[in-house]
């Protein structure tokens, strides 16, 4: 029997794939099972060499009808891609909902 672990991965994504809103992002279609992609849920993303939990941020329309989904990433099994606060998810929103975006701010 091995130790090895099998990861499922709900959306497979490159975590050095980032657009123009700063998220990383991947084809809706690509998904073995697309249900569980929705905004807001937490997935695996990534492959199985490199993981990812991500939150989706959004599903915006595509080129040739495919949706784009856009993940915000919480946390990697690699070194390096630790994210440490949640970025903006819309023009005019600060902070993605969490406990971050519930601290006042500070003028300056």
């Amino acid at each position: 029997m091995s130790d090895e672990r099998t990861i499922a991965v709900t959306l497979p994504a490159d975590v050095q794939q980032i657009d123009q809103t700063d998220f990383v992002w991947a084809f809706l279609d690509v998904a073995p099972e697309p249900g569980p992609v929705m905004p807001g849920a937490l997935i695996v993303a990534g492959d199985a060499e490199e993981p990812f939990v991500a939150r989706v941020a959004d599903i915006l329309a595509g080129p040739e009808g495919r949706s784009i989904v856009h993940l915000d990433i919480l946390g990697c099994s690699g070194p390096g891609h630790r994210r440490t606060a949640p970025r903006p998810t819309a023009p005019g929103v600060d902070r993605a909902p969490g406990p971050l975006s519930m601290m006042p701010k500070v003028a300056s």
